[in-house]
């Protein structure tokens, strides 16, 4: 049977900021976004009058709600939407902008991210009261790194990889951070430094996470913005237009595992062996694209093993593979499959995925300065829970 057309989103990041990632005790949640969007509307040319639409990605219990944000901001919409505070949607709220642009519900949607860090680290999973992920527990060992650890323990079981290997993924980052002057860690890091570092949950070392407290919560502020509008109207503004040609949303499901590929969870999966479906290639096709035609890979990267994980689920490296295919020399700066040009949440900072999107950006208008990677045409938004999007800066790419 023949595969159904999807159809095309007419829509494009066309402003981008993000503040300097650290720790800023005089600044508040709403200031750092608040300023993140004034950058954004500077970098994009527009009015604030002219922002029509927005998606929240800091809703309870971490952040204030959407509509005191809208009247805080000034802003006067005609679609909003708002998810509670998590990484895992990052690229749903980019992708719930670009489809309200498309649908015609809004014609510049506002995008908008941030943390301020919480004195003693803010809600760990018991504080939710039910556990709010379908892995985590609500009592015992409640930060979030011992399910990613028990991921990958079956990982490695599974595919008899070396764990060290996951160095190259740390480096790399961190290779990446010390040319980003938004980053918070930039210090260079050797293979010394991270066979040194302590195991936090084994078998991931102290280094193999993002900064966080004792409670699972990131350690540093930011704020970020990205403002998607219809794509049409992207073409007449100053900036070359980042178009977002394709997206899939985030999966679910018994075999899901939170912080792992399909049936590597610890309770309900049944699935021996991943392989990528058709649910994990519905952005390419929209796009018209395949893995091949990546030149550029961003993944949320709070724990290292997640970057070997998305690679497999989308097609870059066979199953199983991605300890020997992502090397240090090849996602690395210079490196012919560049990852999390950034720096990541590894080595920028806990920014939700928003540095990786604003990073994205300035890549494809080849604004991105000493780390800019040349040539780069087509990137990737590719997270571990099954949400992916695809960006361009060719005209010729964007599907009508």
């Amino acid at each position: 049977m023949t595969e159904p057309k999807i159809p095309p989103l007419n829509a494009a990041i066309v402003g981008a900021a993000i503040t300097p990632v650290g720790v800023w005790p005089e600044e508040t949640t709403f200031g750092l976004a608040a300023r993140a969007l004034s950058e954004a509307l500077d970098d994009a040319g527009l009015e604030r009058a002219q922002l029509d639409g927005f998606v929240w990605n800091l809703g309870r219990p971490s952040g204030e709600d959407y509509d005191a944000m809208v009247a805080g901001l000034d802003l006067r919409t005609r679609f909003v939407t708002q998810f509670w505070t998590h990484g895992r949607f990052t690229g749903s709220a980019v992708l719930a902008a670009a489809t309200a642009v498309t649908m015609g519900l809004a014609d510049y949607v506002v995008c908008l991210g941030g943390t301020k860090r919480r004195a003693g680290g803010g809600p760990s999973a018991a504080a939710y009261g039910t556990p709010p992920y379908g892995d985590v527990a609500g009592y015992g060992m409640t930060s979030f790194v011992h399910d990613a650890a028990l991921a990958f323990q079956s990982y490695l079981a599974q595919h008899g990889a070396d764990r060290d290997r996951l160095a190259d993924v740390v480096l790399a980052a961190r290779d990446h951070a010390t040319r980003n002057d938004s980053a918070w860690l930039r210090d260079p890091l050797t293979l010394d430094d991270y066979l040194a570092s302590p195991l936090i949950v084994e078998p991931l070392r102290r280094l193999d996470c993002f900064p966080f407290g004792p409670t699972g919560s990131p350690q540093n502020d930011y704020g970020a913005c990205v403002i998607v509008g219809r794509g049409d109207l992207a073409r007449g503004l100053d900036h070359t237009p980042v178009h977002i040609v394709g997206g899939q949303g985030v999966q679910g499901g018994r075999q899901e595992a939170y912080f792992g590929l399909p049936g590597l969870g610890l309770f309900g999966q049944t699935e021996a062996a991943f392989a990528p479906g058709p649910w994990d290639r519905h952005a390419y096709r929209q796009a018209g694209m395949e893995a091949s035609d990546v030149d550029l890979f961003y993944t949320y990267d709070c724990f290292a093993s997640l970057v070997w994980m998305a690679l497999e689920r989308y097609g870059h490296c066979p199953p199983g593979e991605a300890s020997s295919w992502a090397t240090r020399e090849r996602i690395g700066p210079g490196g012919s499959f560049p990852v999390n040009t950034n720096g990541g949440l590894l080595s920028q900072g806990h920014t939700a995925g928003w540095g990786h999107m604003v990073e994205l950006t300035r890549q494809l208008r080849h604004e991105a300065g000493d780390r800019q990677v040349a040539g780069a045409s087509v990137a990737q938004w590719g997270a571990v829970f099954g949400d992916a999007l695809l960006f361009t800066n060719d005209e010729e790419r964007v599907p009508r």
